[in-house]
């Protein structure tokens, strides 16, 4: 029986539908997860289409070994950020396909990313920081950005213009040393100069046949001010950049640190001109990116990263021969609250695809991924009737409090 084990799953939705491409496929389908109920509170919960779940310590390589020993699988598979490295590692303990461990784990820790890629013109300003040392920003001009080495999805991602504010942020890192998906984080933290500028990824891939990156477009990114840097929004494609140049400077950084055989999602800025980086991170883009790449051009993300993780798997695409511009913009409330309800206005046209999470829920300040409430997706014969037709439909949703 062709198997693939799937090691835990995100909260973004590109694992629950690699669970469904690879049944379509004809595979018999694993979770291996340390926390089953976790799921449950999804808008897609994994556990519904798997064939099979095995509750087990994902944290221990032994553990995967031992289970996956077991099944002889033709991949193993994470989308889940914290796992990626353990996947590849029990890849290639059973010769199975897997990128690089060393160009993974230098991807993963981002103070390693920033180290390492210290000469390619990558770089701002860093230091690199502990909880246990005394704190120290090493004259670093304000504002700064504090965050986690290897944690995900902004979470305690804090911009900074004060020093009242950083020695906040950093205490607020002694305090959550287990994130929300049970991982334990490095006690190091990286302290960054605040980058001006637009944001934007870079959505890249290995091509087999080739043996190169490729890039399959520029996605623009939308986040809100202040010191919560959250994303709500995403345009893909976007031309308003040199792509030539992106291109480019984007394979030099993949490149630079070994990076292969996989889809790499990498963000960057645009600071007077130059491309400075955010972060690479080496996975399907979250944030459904993915679902807006595969309806402006036809190229499945996902197929893509599951023919390079399993064995005698291809993708060959089939591509769009109509062009569209494909846009996102994600639910989030400004009151905090109980939230028994979502109400859209059922005059409106409805849009491409649109979710919300399970309610009741529960909802804090605004702080990363975690807190935004649902997404709403539409496409248009250009980017700016996109974006319009999704910032119009989402302020047509009412919320019902307690």
């Amino acid at each position: 029986m062709k198997t693939i084990l799937f090691l835990e799953c995100n909260i973004s939705g590109t694992g629950v539908r690699a669970i469904k491409l690879a049944k379509e496929h004809g595979y018999h389908t694993v979770l291996l997860t340390k926390e089953p109920n976790y799921y449950a509170q999804l808008a897609d919960n994994p556990t519904l289409y798997v064939n099979e779940i095995i509750e087990l310590n994902t944290d221990s390589i032994a553990a995967i070994l031992s289970h996956a020993l077991e099944y002889n699988p033709q991949g193993i598979v994470a989308f889940d950020d914290y796992r990626l490295v353990n996947a590849a590692a029990v890849s290639h303990a059973l010769g199975l396909p897997s990128p690089n461990l060393i160009a993974l784990t230098m991807c993963r820790y981002k103070h390693l990313t920033r180290q390492y890629l210290h000469q390619q013109n990558a770089n701002c300003r860093y230091n690199v920081c502990n909880i246990h040392d005394k704190f120290d920003l090493n004259n670093m001009p304000y504002p700064v950005v504090i965050k986690p080495c290897d944690d995900s999805g902004s979470s305690q991602v804090t911009v900074c213009y004060s020093e009242k504010e950083a020695r906040a942020a950093v205490h607020a890192l002694t305090e959550f040393r287990v994130n929300q998906r049970g991982y334990l984080l490095s006690p190091q933290y990286l302290v960054e100069e605040f980058i001006e500028g637009d944001e934007y990824s870079a959505e890249a891939y290995w091509d087999r046949q080739c043996d190169e990156w490729k890039i399959l477009g520029i996605t623009k990114k939308y986040t809100t001010s202040g010191q919560y840097a959250v994303e709500i929004g995403h345009d893909f494609p976007d031309e308003s950049l040199d792509i030539d140049d992106v291109t480019k400077t984007i394979i030099e950084w993949l490149t630079q640190v070994g990076l292969s055989h996989t889809v790499a999602h990498v963000e960057f800025k645009l600071n007077h001109g130059e491309i400075k980086l955010i972060e690479i991170n080496p996975r399907v883009a979250g944030g459904m990116i993915d679902t807006l790449c595969y309806q402006s051009t036809g190229f499945d993300l996902i197929e893509c990263y599951l023919a390079l993780h399993v064995k005698g798997m291809t993708y060959v695409p089939t591509l769009t021969l109509n062009k569209q511009y494909a846009s996102i913009r994600f639910l989030t409330s400004e009151k905090q609250g109980t939230i028994l309800d979502f109400h859209a206005n059922s005059h409106l046209d409805l849009p491409l695809l649109f979710n919300f999470v399970p309610t009741p829920v529960h909802v804090n300040t605004l702080k990363d991924s975690y807190s935004r409430l649902g997404y709403v997706i539409t496409t248009a014969p250009t980017q700016h009737l996109a974006a319009e037709k999704a910032e119009n439909w989402l302020k047509n949703i009412t919320m019902s409090y307690q």
